[in-house]
């Protein structure tokens, strides 16, 4: 269905289980890639959703939802869990200035 790109800007390592939302959307998390702001050779992590072709047979279309910059929000986010008011929640593993966090993301 998706394959994530080798640079990483999308995300790499998705090891989330997928969240089903409405339209048939998927949401997940990647352990590291994402925005490399900063400086950072590698991404920290990113929030993902992948969204289904419009015709049969399309390609199915990735939008990155945030991507983790270790800036208060974490490193390597994992477990989307979707609300049902259509809020993501899920937590980062690690940081550098804690042992891990709770994220809300609203798509």
């Amino acid at each position: 269905m998706y394959s994530f790109p080798l640079n990483g800007s999308g995300g790499e390592q998705p090891e989330s289980p997928l969240a089903l939302g409405a339209g048939g959307i998927l949401y997940g998390a990647t352990q590291y890639g994402g925005d490399t702001e900063g400086g950072l050779l590698q991404g920290l992590g990113a929030v993902f959703s992948v969204t289904p072709p419009t015709s049969q047979g399309g390609a199915w279309t990735e939008t990155v939802l945030h991507s983790f910059l270790d800036d208060g929000d974490g490193i390597g986010p994992c477990c989307v869990v979707l609300g049902g008011n259509g809020t993501l929640y899920g937590i980062a593993v690690e940081g550098s200035s804690s042992a891990g966090s709770v994220w809300e993301i609203r798509p």
